[in-house]
Formats: structure tokens, C-alpha cells, sequence
């Protein structure tokens, strides 16, 4: 019991993980049992919910398990005091009890490891910010570039079209699809104009 995972082996680490494992679910299952005890006596239990009991135990085994195997117990054995060591016996198995009484107390330390090392990797305010300017002025000029592109392959079909001798019917529907690219919305408008007019 005194051993890290990594210094044992075989029926010896097998028999101190299903230990530790044991005490983690006897915590998770007393918190399971008290919790759907308060919903019981206030008639408020709903069998809808049976699984999340099973899954709190679940979680508990994992987080008592983390909890004992992460956290330090073992530099107490420097001292010859047999009370200390009497006492480190039975840490390992209290940490793994209390992890599997309150998972969610372990899923928060952990949630708040990871938010403190990727806060090293993440970029400052002003830079993201710039960041973010420099995407958004990006963006801008790939529209414009697009526009521009529609807009000469528009002319160059009207320059064609008058080039070949093409009937004001035709121009006039290039002219109307020249404006319509690049103006949004002005077809439908001389649409509604005329419309207007013929009635």
C-alpha cells in the first residue's frame, strides 16, 4: 500500500488497485445512497434518474483512484516513527474514499489544472485582439477582390455583347445583371419600378 503504481507489479498491483478501488466505490456509493435517501424521504425520487446514481459511482471509483495514486503520501516514510507510518497505512485508502465520496470535487481541480497551463499558451488580450483585426481586414479584401473580379467579367461580357451587334433586349439584360452584381438588389427594384409604372 505504501508503493507508487510504477514499483509494483503482478497479483501485488492488482490486489492494491482493487483495494483502493473498493474504498473509492464505498465512498461513491455512500454518497450515491445518501443523495437518493433526501429525494426519497422528501417523495420527491424519480426513477428516471436511476442512472445517474450508477454513474456517480462510476465516477467516484475513477476520482478515488486518481486522487490516491496523484497525491503524495509516501514522504512521511523518511521519519521512523511507526505512528506516522501507521498513519500513512491508511492514507492512501482515506484519499481514495473521500475521491469517491466527492468526484465532483477532483473533476474541478483538475478542470482548474488545465485552465491555469493552457492560460501560459493562450495569446494576450491586445494581441488576439489584433489578432482578430487582422482576420476581419483579411476577409474584407478577399470580398472586394471577389467584387472587383465579378464586376470586369460583367464589362467584358457587355464589351462582347456590343461588339457582336447585339439587340438593345439582350444589352439591357446585361446592363440590368452588371447592376445586380454590383449593386445587391437594384434588379428587383426596377422590377418593382416598373411594375409601379405599367399599373
Amino acid at each position: 500500500m505504501l508503493k507508487a503504481v510504477y514499483a509494483m507489479q503482478g497479483i501485488e498491483l492488482l490486489t492494491v488497485m482493487l483495494f483502493l478501488m473498493s474504498a473509492a466505490a464505498l465512498g461513491a456509493c455512500f454518497n450515491a445512497l445518501f443523495t437518493a435517501h433526501h429525494y426519497i424521504s422528501d417523495g420527491t425520487y424519480d426513477t428516471r434518474f436511476d442512472s445517474s446514481y450508477w454513474m456517480r459511482i462510476g465516477l467516484g471509483v475513477i476520482s478515488g483512484l486518481l486522487m490516491a495514486e496523484l497525491i503524495p503520501v509516501d514522504e512521511v516514510l523518511q521519519s521512523e516513527d511507526q505512528s506516522k507510518i501507521k498513519a500513512v497505512d491508511l492514507g492512501k485508502p482515506m484519499l481514495a474514499l473521500l475521491g469517491g465520496f466527492s468526484a465532483n470535487l477532483v473533476y474541478t481541480v483538475l478542470q482548474r489544472v488545465v485552465q491555469t497551463i493552457q492560460s501560459l499558451f493562450q495569446p494576450a488580450p491586445v494581441e488576439a485582439r489584433d489578432a482578430a483585426e487582422r482576420d476581419m481586414r483579411s476577409r474584407i479584401d478577399q470580398q472586394v477582390a471577389r467584387s472587383r473580379m465579378d464586376s470586369a467579367g460583367t464589362l467584358l461580357t457587355l464589351q462582347d455583347a456590343i461588339a457582336k451587334g447585339t439587340d438593345k433586349d439582350q444589352l439591357a439584360a446585361i446592363v440590368s445583371r452588371a447592376l445586380d452584381t454590383l449593386v445587391p438588389g437594384s434588379r428587383a427594384a426596377q422590377e418593382k419600378a416598373g411594375e409601379g409604372g405599367g399599373s
